[in-house]
């Protein structure tokens, strides 16, 4: 027999701020390579990947206006490049449609 545990957490106001700042930088990561991709895609036929986006990501931190995207978990912006590279990988093998933006 399968065992399921509902936990309630109980974010503080800080902590929901984090997670509200967090989701926030993810979905601009993730239409950012959207976009580039759809760029890249149009005028070259050619695909970014998600780990060339990622390297690319790193060396334009430099610039003080994108140092908002640096106040969160790596990890959670790696998982965004990921998951918009398995969304163009999938689309190339012809098993979804394009990418879409999200809102």
């Amino acid at each position: 027999m399968k065992r399921a545990y509902l936990i309630e957490i109980k974010p503080t106001t800080e902590q929901i701020s984090k997670i509200r700042q967090t989701i926030g930088v993810c979905r601009y990561v993730y239409n950012l390579y959207i976009s580039k991709n759809k760029e890249a895609y149009e005028s070259e036929g050619k695909f970014l990947s998600g780990y060339d986006f990622s390297k690319w990501l790193n060396n334009i931190h430099t610039k003080e206006c994108d140092q908002w995207i640096k106040e969160v978990s790596s990890k959670a912006v790696k998982q965004a490049i990921m998951n918009g590279d398995k969304a163009f990988k999938r689309f190339f093998k012809g098993l979804s449609k394009f990418p879409q933006f999200v809102g």
